[in-house]
């Protein structure tokens, strides 16, 4: 006669709970026996049962499923059973490295707007790539905007970009808006394919801030504010002006206040 083992005495051996192992005798995938004194009992076969038991638990196999795979039994059964988990914890992978690569992009956002939010200062703009026609309307590009978002393949992490650009006569601005992309986005993402002929959109120096916003939309303020910045420091500006949505704050499911980039480029200096 092998040995014994009492409940407290099995859960302790077993590194698991007592509860846990009267849950799985409730679904009769161990049958403890029971002394006079009402007692349970597990013997050393109902600890191998139990080890086995765990095992699958830890590969996260639900107790449907390993009720299943011992009533069927016999190798060939757990062969199928495991190579279809195998699929299965793949395919989760892939899914949670898109994951992963989609929060790391969002990330991105958030550091940008705590690094420049009300600030002032000269940088390099990034890379951008021009996803989508140019538009004459916000409301076109928002469109845009949802329409590629709803196709679950990264580009809803396209920003909705506005562009002013001075007329010849200096009178006015074409205003001009589309969706780009950041080059680091599209990197993490892993979309190259999608932008391989994109055009791109890049300046060595520009005047950066990030500001809170009423809208989505830039602000006209904020740039007379950065002109202002910018001449009070005697740099002077081609004149561009160029914005992007980043993020925005909601409420009770109303919104609040939105973050927008913004960048003006520095006019070349002739040496």
């Amino acid at each position: 006669m092998g040995r014994e083992y009492t409940i407290g005495q099995a859960a302790e051996l077993l590194n698991i709970s007592r509860d846990a192992l009267r849950f799985y005798e409730k679904k009769n995938l161990v049958m403890p026996k029971k002394k006079e004194n009402g007692y349970r009992y597990y013997t050393e076969e109902d600890i191998r049962l139990l080890l086995d038991l765990i095992c699958w638990r830890k590969a996260q196999c639900s107790i449907e499923e390993i009720r299943t795979m011992y009533d069927e039994g016999g190798p060939a059964c757990r062969n199928d059973f495991i190579a279809q988990r195998i699929r299965e914890e793949k395919r989760q992978i892939q899914e949670h490295r898109k994951l992963l690569r989609k929060l790391t992009v969002l990330q991105h956002a958030v550091k940008k707007i705590n690094a420049g939010l009300n600030r002032y200062t000269v940088c390099a703009m990034p890379l951008f790539y021009q996803i989508s026609p140019q538009v004459e309307s916000f409301e076109q590009v928002r469109e845009l905007w949802f329409a590629v978002s709803s196709q679950d393949i990264g580009l809803e992490h396209c920003m909705l970009h506005e562009e002013y650009r001075p007329e010849e006569n200096e009178t006015g601005y074409q205003y001009r808006c589309y969706l780009a992309m950041a080059e680091f986005a599209v990197k993490e993402l892993k979309l190259e394919d999608k932008v391989k002929d994109a055009p791109v959109l890049s300046w060595n120096r520009c005047v950066h801030t990030v500001y809170e916003a009423d809208t989505e939309q830039v602000d006209q303020d904020a740039v007379e504010r950065m002109k202002q910045w910018a001449a009070e420091q005697g740099i002077r500006l081609t004149g561009e002006v160029h914005a992007h949505y980043l993020w925005n704050n909601q409420k009770g499911g109303k919104f609040i206040k939105s973050y927008i980039e913004l960048f003006m480029p520095v006019e070349k200096i002739e040496e």
